[in-house]
């Protein structure tokens, strides 16, 4: 295994490709969740359901970003079989407070968000997936190094 160099693990997230592709991540995402957005206003869904599908997608996109962003240069599935006990507990807690705003009538009337069908899921999870998973096929390549 290749060992970091000094420079290398010392730099910052804030300067070159690290930040570029940061930057990209966070517009993908935000082109996500405003696709979301276009979808459910052209099925004519109402303007909670439609808060809940751009937060629902935002909040998946954080979980595979969660995942996705462990390493720039292995990918996902290899960092999955790098145990971390924390990756489970962050994304659980996260699941299971998105839950209870999408579920729990008190926490839907505080974020003005309504119920939504299993079908209507599947929107969210595939926008979030694909504003999140794109940089998979460039990790180890020059683009992200």
């Amino acid at each position: 295994m290749k060992q970091p160099t000094r420079q290398r693990r010392n730099a910052s997230l804030l300067q070159g490709k690290p930040l570029t592709i940061t930057i990209l991540q966070g517009l993908l995402i935000t082109l996500a969740c405003v696709i979301a957005g276009y979808w459910a206003d052209q099925k004519g869904y109402h303007e909670t359901l439609q808060r809940t599908l751009i937060f629902s997608t935002l909040v998946f996109s954080n979980v595979f970003l969660t995942l996705v962003n462990r390493s720039f240069q292995q990918s996902i599935r290899h960092t999955l079989l790098r145990p971390n006990l924390l990756i489970p507990a962050i994304l659980i807690v996260s699941l299971l407070l998105w839950a209870g705003t999408v579920t729990v009538p008190v926490m839907q009337q505080i974020f003005e968000f309504s119920s939504i069908h299993a079908s209507d899921l599947m929107i969210p999870v595939a926008l979030a997936f694909l504003g999140t998973l794109w940089i998979e096929p460039f990790k180890g390549t020059r683009f992200i190094e």
